[in-house]
């Protein structure tokens, strides 16, 4: 089987509306993929202000000025786009996430609502979990295609595969997936348009962490278009 590259190219690290953004080359997505890219570039933007409490988050993606990473570069653009939260990866075989702009929070539900539009990817999804030192979060990524979900942990170690699943939940092609994954004390629990699957464990240390999106490019053809809506995290009471 062909080995394709697939490498994180953008990693934005927002804390609540206004913070840093991270630009690296790390380990390779898993899929298909097996060689390492080292760190070879970090820039930093200053933290503005960080939140004394964190409530709920909802963004339909209308106000541009809501705090999502927006920018474009040889490798990604990111920007919103008709209420929709759109990232385009401009390489084949790579990986792109970016950081959802609300403060860390440790029991909560997250949603989102995804599709792709123009050249489809191989998944998207949502990153869970985040902490930056060391670098450490899960993925709970769909593929439209296949109608496969797979969850992913990443760490120091590079990435561990936990969950591959296929489901006639999934709605294929461009087709909107709304995807949802609670998260109440060391358990994962998905949701794909309303079905619920079995969850997994959280092996990390609990507390507070970040959330934030994911998208794998197409592995033979450039411009890899998703569009994200509606972004939503819900507290949920211990």
């Amino acid at each position: 089987m062909t080995k394709h590259l697939y490498r994180i190219a953008v990693v934005a690290l927002l804390f609540c509306q206004v913070g840093s953004v991270v630009v690296v080359q790390a380990d390779n997505h898993p899929i298909a993929a097996s060689q390492v890219d080292p760190v070879t570039s970090v820039q930093y933007l200053p933290i503005l202000f960080k939140p004394v409490s964190c409530s709920n988050f909802f963004d339909d993606f209308s106000n541009p000025a809501s705090g999502w990473f927006v920018g474009e570069d040889s490798t990604l653009l990111a920007e919103y786009q008709g209420g929709e939260y759109r990232v385009v990866d401009k390489k084949t075989n790579s990986s792109s996430i970016i950081d959802a702009p609300t403060c860390k929070r440790q029991d909560y539900i997250v949603e989102v609502e995804a599709h792709w539009a123009g050249v489809m990817g191989v998944t998207y999804g949502l990153m869970l979990g985040t902490t930056e030192s060391p670098r450490r979060f899960y993925t709970f990524e769909v593929n439209a295609a296949s109608q496969d979900f797979n969850v992913y942990s990443y760490g120091p170690g590079g990435w561990e595969l936990i969950v591959t699943q296929h489901s006639t939940a999934i709605l294929a092609g461009a087709a909107t997936n709304h995807l949802r994954v609670t998260h109440q004390g060391d358990v994962f629990t998905p949701w794909i348009n309303g079905s619920e699957f079995d969850p997994w464990v959280d092996t990390t240390k609990l507390g507070e962490k970040g959330l934030g999106l994911i998208i794998i490019s197409n592995p033979d053809e450039v411009n890899t278009e998703a569009h994200f809506d509606n972004f939503s995290v819900t507290n949920i009471s211990r």
